[in-house]
């Protein structure tokens, strides 16, 4: 059997994510199982599946609908599953579709939707931290304070003194 160094990747980071943040992983595993389920797929199965192209990726109306089941979800444990059976398609087709007509993945734009709620509502300065976290769907702190840094560059705490 070969070494494939992107399933081991793919594994190293959902393992890393489970044990940093075990409560509120499951959007993040479900978009690993998809991708690597693609992986073994394309790579790995005696006969060569055909995978219908779209070249437009989800139409403006299904983007919209899906956009607002994120934002009218944004706080709970969102599932891929729940997004794609919004809009009536698979998981994969949604995740390819979505990342088509986005440009980012339907987890990074989750967590995209998450800090810019959360953005606001640190500018108001009625919350603490750790109840912005859990107001839009970290599942504490740290893990807020994680993605919150790397994405902008400051720690919540900075961002709201500024």
């Amino acid at each position: 059997m070969r070494s494939d160094p992107l399933i081991y990747q793919i594994l190293l980071a959902l393992k890393t994510e489970l044990e940093t943040n075990p409560l509120n992983s499951r959007f993040y595993a479900e978009s690993a199982a998809t991708f690597l389920a693609a992986h073994l797929v394309k790579h790995y199965t005696t006969r060569q599946p055909v995978f219908q192209e779209y070249t437009q990726g989800l139409s403006p109306y299904k983007l919209r609908q899906v956009i607002d089941y994120i934002q009218a979800h944004l706080a709970e444990d969102l599932s891929l599953d729940a997004m794609a059976t919004e809009i009536g398609m698979s998981r994969f087709y949604f995740c390819r579709l979505f990342k088509k007509s986005t440009g980012i993945t339907p987890y990074q734009y989750l967590i995209k939707c998450r800090l810019d709620k959360a953005k606001s509502l640190l500018l108001s300065r009625k919350l603490c931290v750790a109840d912005v976290a859990l107001q839009v769907g970290f599942s504490n702190q740290s893990h807020f304070t994680k993605h919150f840094k790397r994405l902008m560059g400051v720690t919540p705490k900075v961002y709201r003194d500024r």
